[in-house]
């Protein structure tokens, strides 16, 4: 199988430096930019863009929002806007609710947004939709703003616009 190559942006690309990640974990040595082919049918590079998603969504839970929790998925939180953040993923009521109408477009009970928020499957996925369908216009990462804290703390605005870029080649 041919090896995928990504390019990424890293803080020196300003000095003109290029790098580039090869998703077979082979290594690969530095080189000038250049124009990479990515085979976009392969479903290996799909799984592993899918792998990639997984693993900011779990690390906006896991090392941010109810990292060292015992139980993430029963934490509930009141925010500053004195509003209780539920679940692994800190969700408030209102916003699983918006979500839902949004992607799904029924309406759902307060009951039923908790009851998402606290299953962890369900709040993973939703949280996974909002990141990564949620549109993002000029650098203005909307999906991710509903966890601004974290995005910042985990540099999520810069993985999750990596990972987008990466599926648009």
């Amino acid at each position: 199988m041919r090896p995928f190559l990504i390019v990424l942006a890293l803080f020196g690309i300003a000095m003109g430096y290029g790098a580039y990640l090869d998703l077979t974990n082979k290594p690969v040595t530095y080189i000038a930019p250049a124009i990479v082919r990515v085979d976009k049918s392969d479903e290996m590079l799909a799984k592993k863009i899918e792998k990639m998603k997984d693993t900011v969504v779990n690390d906006l839970a896991t090392k941010c929002e109810t990292n060292g929790v015992k139980d993430p998925d029963g934490a509930i939180i009141f925010d500053s806007n004195n509003e209780a953040s539920v679940g692994a993923f800190q969700f408030q009521r209102k916003t699983v609710i918006h979500y839902v109408k949004k992607f799904e477009g029924r309406d759902i009970t307060n009951r039923e947004a908790i009851a998402i928020a606290i299953d962890h499957e369900k709040a993973f996925e939703l949280a996974k939709k909002i990141i990564f369908t949620e549109a993002t216009k000029l650098g203005n990462h909307v999906g991710v703003d509903n966890w601004q804290n974290c995005a910042l703390k985990l540099s999520l605005y810069d993985r999750v616009e990596m990972i987008k870029q990466i599926e648009t080649i």
